[in-house]
């Protein structure tokens, strides 16, 4: 199935419509995200001293965190749906599993140390 000819625009187009309605989301996408990393970490004192200069946005650093383990951006978004749903009982709380993908790839954009907490796979639409 076509994202675009069932919605009349593209993955991207209605991501960032999604994404400037409810920057909430990505602010609880990277909270999770964190920490999921540091709880995976939580028993390699050096690994997390790693990730937390990978995670800290001022001091841009060059850095690049390797993780044995490689996290789930479809469990973050899951995580943040309980989150509204059961936690905040905001109600359905509905964001498109095609979003999934370009969350995490901010994230990686936003934390480029970060670049391989996440597999990608090439995307096919736009």
């Amino acid at each position: 199935m076509n994202y675009q000819r069932t919605n009349n625009k593209s993955i991207d187009e209605a991501f960032l419509e999604f994404h400037k309605a409810n920057p909430d989301v990505y602010v609880l996408f990277i909270s999770y995200t964190k920490n999921w990393l540091r709880a995976i970490n939580k028993d390699n004192p050096e690994e997390l001293q790693k990730l937390e200069r990978c995670l800290d946005p001022t001091k841009k650093s060059k850095e690049i965190f390797n993780t044995k383990k490689r996290i789930s951006s479809k469990h973050v978004i899951g995580r943040i749906r309980w989150f509204h749903e059961v936690e905040q009982q905001i109600g359905d709380y509905k964001i498109n599993d095609a979003f999934t993908s370009r969350y995490s790839r901010k994230f990686i954009n936003d934390y480029p140390g970060l670049k391989n907490v996440f597999e990608f796979r090439e995307l096919r639409s736009g």
